[in-house]
């Protein structure tokens, strides 16, 4: 998530058209955890293959997966792994989950 700081908002340029309004989120299936490559809602090995086949991986390469370039910085390296060991092995429980 990026976030603006206040004194940023003076410095950018006035819209001439209204952005428009997000709808709210009906269900939790939108939510995406950091790490959660295959998107299905847990960090796990199945992650950790995909992480391991892209680490290191030439950005403009077909193995580049930017799914795990976890801080964002253009590259998947030692601290993107960092980040995804912090991850491994979280989920984001299902509706249905008690």
């Amino acid at each position: 998530a990026y976030f603006i700081q206040h004194s940023d908002i003076a410095a950018m340029p006035e819209k001439t058209s209204p952005t428009p309004a997000r709808k709210p989120l009906k269900s939790r299936k939108s939510l995406r955890l950091l790490g959660d490559g295959n998107g299905d809602r847990f960090v796990n090995s199945g992650d950790f293959c995909a992480f391991r086949g892209t680490y290191l991986a030439d950005p403009q390469s077909e193995t580049f997966d930017p799914a795990f370039d976890l801080n964002q910085d253009g590259f998947i390296n030692s601290a993107d792994f960092r980040l995804f060991r912090q991850q491994n092995l979280k989920g984001i429980p299902h509706e249905n989950d008690g």
